[in-house]
């Protein structure tokens, strides 16, 4: 054989390789039509994730700059179609979203009131249960008083969930970096 291999036998094999990596506009219009379906004009695009065999679409609750809903579409997108598990993935993806957008709108505000800064949250998918890294003093002389500042926190933090609130929505999961 030759080098480089003659076009015929070249162009099957680069579709091949390129349809592997999957379909983006085709994740995302499947994503899209999905969404509207289920939530009809509550939700919008925010990003695309390339995994490894398909797309992690990212939607936005609109108008809220917290939430985010992070679902799989199937490898080939026309198989993300209503009655299929991608709408499944799409449910549980927005129940966990929803749920850990009212809990980090909720954290924010209790910790913003006590005066505790909030560094980001350590978790690569966000769930209920994400824990939040919080900067506190810890000077040895004071670090006693640097965490009982936290008990408010906590207080405003529960009272500010909607009163439905799951036990991962409630459950306060803190990594405390010294200042």
């Amino acid at each position: 054989m030759t080098w480089p291999p003659r076009a015929g036998w070249c162009l099957p094999l680069l579709a091949w390789f390129l349809a592997g990596c999957g379909d983006r506009q085709g994740s995302i219009d499947a994503a899209m039509t999905l969404a509207e379906i289920n939530y009809p004009g509550q939700l919008e695009l925010y990003d695309t994730h390339l995994q490894k065999d398909h797309y992690d679409v990212v939607l936005a609750i609109k108008g809220d700059p917290v939430t985010r809903i992070r679902f799989g579409v199937d490898r080939d997108p026309a198989q993300c179609r209503s009655g299929a598990h991608c709408e499944e993935r799409l449910r549980s993806a927005y129940e966990t979203g929803v749920a850990s957008g009212a809990k980090l709108k909720a954290l924010d505000q209790a910790l913003r009131e006590c005066g505790v800064t909030a560094l980001g949250i350590d978790d690569t998918h966000i769930t209920p249960a994400f824990r939040t890294i919080v900067e506190l003093d810890l000077d040895p002389a004071d670090q006693q008083p640097a965490l009982d500042r936290l008990t408010p926190c906590i207080a405003t933090f529960r009272q500010a969930l909607p009163p439905d609130a799951s036990p991962a929505q409630l459950s306060l999961k803190l990594r405390v970096l010294p200042t």
